[in-house]
C-alpha cells in the first residue's frame, strides 16, 4: 500500500526539509561557536576539564539530535501524514550541507569577532547589573562584620583587664614576691 502525495505536497515538503536543514545547520554553528569561544577561554586544560568539556559536548549532541528528530518527525506529520519520504532526508540534509557550505563558512570566519563580542557584552552584563548588587553587599558585609569584631575586641579587653586587676591585686596582698 503506498501513499501518494500530490505534487504541491511533495514540492512543499521538499522545501520545508530544505529549510530545516538549512535551520539546523545555524543550530549546529551556534554550538559549534560555543566549543570555540570555550577552547579560547581556558589556556590550560587539565586532563578533567576536557574529559568533562568531551562529556558536555557529547550530551550536546544528542540533545541536537533529539530536537533535529522531533522537528522532522513532525515535519513528516504535517506534509506527508507520517510517512518517511527518503527525498526528504536527502532535501534536509542537503539544505544543511548549504548552510555549511555558505552561510556556515562566513559564520566560522566571523566566529572570533561574535565570541568577542559576546565576551564584551557578557562584561558589560556583569559590571552594570550583578557587581553593583554584590559591590553593596560586601560594603555591608564588611561593615556589620566589623562592628561585630570591634565589640567582641572590648569585651575581650574589658575580661583581660578584669583578670589583670584580680592577678594583681592576689600577688599585692602576699607582697612584693608573692609570698
Amino acid at each position: 500500500m503506498t501513499q501518494e502525495l500530490s505534487q504541491t505536497a511533495l514540492a512543499a515538503l521538499m522545501l520545508t526539509a530544505l529549510t530545516v536543514g538549512f535551520v539546523f545547520g545555524a543550530i549546529y554553528d551556534l554550538l559549534r561557536i560555543r566549543r570555540i569561544a570555550c577552547k579560547k577561554g581556558k589556556s590550560e586544560k587539565k586532563h578533567l576539564t576536557s574529559f568533562i568539556e568531551a562529556f558536555i559536548i557529547g550530551i550536546e549532541d544528542i540533545l541536537f539530535f533529539i530536537f533535529l528528530g522531533c522537528v522532522t518527525s513532525v515535519m513528516y506529520y504535517v506534509f506527508s501524514s507520517g510517512r518517511v519520504r527518503l527525498l526528504a532526508i536527502l532535501c534536509e540534509f542537503i539544505g544543511f550541507i548549504i548552510y555549511r557550505l555558505t552561510l556556515g563558512r562566513l559564520v566560522m570566519l566571523v566566529s572570533d569577532i561574535i565570541i568577542s563580542f559576546i565576551y564584551f557584552l557578557w562584561r558589560k552584563f556583569v559590571a552594570f547589573v550583578i557587581m553593583p548588587p554584590v559591590n553593596f553587599a560586601k560594603k555591608t558585609a564588611s561593615k556589620v562584620f566589623a562592628s561585630i569584631a570591634r565589640s567582641y575586641r572590648k569585651v575581650g579587653r574589658r575580661r583581660f583587664s578584669n583578670k589583670m586587676k584580680k592577678s594583681l591585686i592576689k600577688a599585692s596582698r602576699g607582697g612584693m614576691l608573692g609570698f
